[in-house]
């Protein structure tokens, strides 16, 4: 009931980016250690005109001034579920087509986590932005488009969640 979907009613608009984003910073810098590695674990179901129209997730170590596709890094490893290994226009690494599930609901997990993050480092960050987009090209599709919820971040070994927010 509190996803984030592009649109509850209509197909999604053309020629539109849509996006947002979280920081994720450590209450501890041992929390990005080399026994426990940052994690991200979210369910998504997409509908999107395949290999055209999409959605990405990108991050930044550096407070937003440069961006890297999750799926372009070797900093980033899938622990499964969906993965996005198709690329839309502009070569951008996407999920994109019709997302699949073994209960036919169209919702997958994706799990991630980035490897090697140790506080002893000094090219461990100590936050890192993700940022979702939902990129459209000028066609229209009549699809439904993305959708994500229970978002959750956490280290190896340790629970997974993120606080519902409220916006009015």
């Amino acid at each position: 009931p509190k996803a984030i979907v592009t649109d509850t009613i209509n197909p999604y608009p053309i020629n539109n980016l849509s996006s947002f984003q979280f920081v994720i910073k450590p209450s501890s810098p041992w929390l990005w250690g080399s026994a426990s590695m940052p994690a991200l674990r979210f369910w998504h179901k997409f509908d999107t005109d395949s290999l055209k129209d999409g959605g990405y997730i990108e991050m930044s170590y550096d407070g937003g001034t440069t961006w890297i596709n999750i799926a372009n890094t070797s900093d980033v490893g899938f622990l499964g579920g969906s993965i996005p290994n198709d690329t839309i226009l502009g070569g951008i690494y996407a999920f994109t087509g019709k997302s699949k599930s073994f209960n036919n609901s169209g919702w997958t997990c994706s799990q991630m986590l980035w490897r090697g993050f140790c506080p002893y480092r000094p090219s461990t960050p100590d936050s890192i932005i993700v940022k979702f987009s939902f990129n459209i090209d000028n066609i229209e599709t009549i699809k439904e488009g993305w959708m994500i919820d229970n978002i959750g971040f956490g280290t190896t070994g340790c629970p997974f969640g993120v606080h519902d927010i409220y916006s009015r």
